[in-house]
């Protein structure tokens, strides 16, 4: 229960949080300066606090993870995306019973 209450504790604070730290870290490499700041942000506070701050911020730590991790391409790695297709034409041809015949 205290991760639930935590996720939804930094899920209310991480706009503020993170309108501040975008103000610091402007755009930086590959698009994910505002997960990595959050992140950086959740890993500090969770290692300096206990109690419901403490599970607020292992909250926000696992969704950052969570956030990095989406913006890998993996479908490639661990299995693929597209749907399969089947064919509904048959390969098989009508040979009658005759040329199996001897």
């Amino acid at each position: 229960m205290g991760m639930v209450v935590g996720g939804v504790v930094y899920g209310a604070v991480r706009q503020p949080i993170n309108n501040f730290v975008k103000g610091l870290t402007g755009n930086m490499a590959f698009n994910l300066s505002d997960e990595i700041a959050m992140g950086l942000v959740a890993w500090l506070v969770a290692r300096r606090s206990s109690g419901m701050v403490k599970q607020a911020a292992l909250a926000g730590l696992a969704i950052e993870a969570s956030r990095i991790g989406s913006s890998f391409k993996l479908g490639g790695i661990i299995g693929t995306t597209a749907s399969p297709s089947f064919s509904t034409s048959s390969t098989t041809q009508n040979i009658p019973f005759s040329a199996y015949q001897h």
